[in-house]
């Protein structure tokens, strides 16, 4: 709990930020912020990570500025990922767009956990019971793969252009973590037909691209698969 006036100078920033004067809102933001980092760091950690977790798991409506985040919210969930405090993984990948936009704040984490997808990952390694995490996951899990698909029969996608072989074994390993991620939370029948269809294509077009020569295209490849 942080003390009485420094949780006045968080009231009076967001009825600032309700005011919408945006020079109004950024000096109260200031106020608040010189005032919060002055507390002991177990205090205001503790604070951070209240706000984040309202904000993504309770989807409070409270604005989370890129200088709050990268003064205040980023240190405290930084610090709970070091310690491996359960929810701090899942709360960063829940503001993951305001860490994308602070450069200096990513360059702290490990390659794996620059991402909302890697720090979900953390999440539930962190804590197996994480079923916000594991549902979240999931959900990117199925956006991923709908994009890898989306432009069949022309091919598979990684990134912004087709597959490589080795990067179609990465695909298959990835499918396996979404298929037993499906499993685990139940949702493996809502999941089946983009898992059949991944399943069937990605090797497929794996084996295109070894016997390129042999075809134009994916799509005639595919044609001679099919039985006459």
């Amino acid at each position: 709990m942080i003390p009485a006036k420094t949780k006045q100078l968080w009231d009076d920033y967001i009825a600032a930020e309700r005011v919408r004067i945006r020079q109004q809102s950024l000096v109260a933001l200031e106020r608040f912020t010189d005032a919060v980092l002055q507390l002991p760091t177990e205090i205001w950690h503790s604070w951070a990570r209240e706000l984040a977790m309202r904000c993504v798991d309770e989807r409070e409506d409270t604005p989370i500025r890129l200088p709050l985040f990268r003064a205040v919210i980023f240190p405290a969930l930084h610090a709970g990922l070091e310690g491996s405090i359960p929810g701090s993984a899942r709360w960063l990948a829940g503001v993951s767009q305001l860490l994308y936009k602070s450069p200096s704040c990513r360059e702290q984490l490990p390659e794996n956990l620059r991402s909302e997808h890697g720090l979900l990952l953390r999440a539930v390694q962190d804590d197996r019971t994480d079923t916000r995490a594991k549902k979240r996951l999931l959900m990117l899990m199925r956006s991923r793969f709908d994009y890898v698909l989306h432009e069949l029969p022309s091919g598979v996608l990684f990134s912004h252009a087709g597959a490589t072989i080795k990067q179609c074994d990465e695909l298959i390993a990835e499918l396996s973590d979404y298929e037993r991620l499906a499993q685990e939370i139940g949702s493996e029948n809502a999941d089946r037909e983009l898992i059949a269809e991944a399943r069937f294509h990605i090797p497929a077009y794996q084996r295109y691209l070894s016997e390129h020569g042999c075809y134009t295209s994916f799509e005639l490849y595919l044609s001679a698969l099919k039985p006459l």
